[in-house]
């Protein structure tokens, strides 16, 4: 037997007191098994070091996506303008339902226009648009006629062209003012060159569409 086999044997066979306790005052065999844990849990492992990102890496990674998002946003200009561009003529399309309606409604002219006394031409409502109440029919937005939408100027870079100095009216029946009345043709574009707009086209009946145009 090997020395080293002779003496873990021997550890289970230490010499016994008369009381039933081997002779380090322990129960029989208990130096054994305090022996054997100490071989079986003495050993600890190192624990290994926690892993991170240095300062430096942290800047590069900062860089790189600085450098993906300059490169992204650009592409994102037209999305913004196009999708800017529906808006702007689903909102027209609303007020001239709501001109139309209320016209029918209450029995008097119900007119859309910018609400100044002057506007631009080429971009009659780039200054915004409201829906009123013409009471006295002179297509003007006088003191006491109900204003029923104000919608707000159209960001930079949007035009709207309005015929008729700007001035969109319906009669009592839903007719276009003044009887009789040619169709009217309303443009809403963007400055980028070549960008597709919105034509809405209100009919001498009042009824409305828009579809995709090409703009100047």
């Amino acid at each position: 037997m090997r020395a080293a086999d002779r003496d873990f044997s021997s550890s289970f066979h230490q010499p016994h007191s008369a009381s039933g306790h081997d002779a380090l005052g322990g129960r029989p065999g208990a130096r054994a098994v305090r022996a054997a844990s100490g071989v079986a849990f003495g050993i600890r492992r190192a624990r290994a070091p926690v892993q991170g990102f240095t300062l430096i890496e942290l800047l590069v990674t900062l860089s790189i996506l600085a450098v993906i998002l300059m490169m992204a946003v650009p592409s994102f200009g037209p999305t913004l303008r196009s999708n800017r561009l529906f808006a702007v003529q689903s909102e027209v399309m609303s007020s001239l339902a709501l001109a139309r309606s209320e016209a029918a409604k209450r029995g008097v002219p119900v007119g859309v226009k910018a609400p100044g006394a002057s506007v631009a031409s080429g971009n009659e409502w780039g200054t915004g648009w409201s829906v009123w109440v013409d009471s006295n029919a002179n297509g003007a937005i006088d003191a006491g006629e109900p204003v029923l939408r104000a919608h707000e100027p159209l960001v930079a870079g949007l035009t709207l062209s309005v015929p008729n100095n700007g001035v969109i009216e319906f009669d009592a029946h839903g007719f276009l003012l003044p009887a009789p009345s040619p169709a009217r043709q309303l443009k809403a574009c963007s400055s980028t060159s070549g960008a597709p707009g919105y034509q809405i086209t209100v009919r001498p009946n009042g009824l409305a569409d828009s579809a995709s145009a090409a703009c100047p």
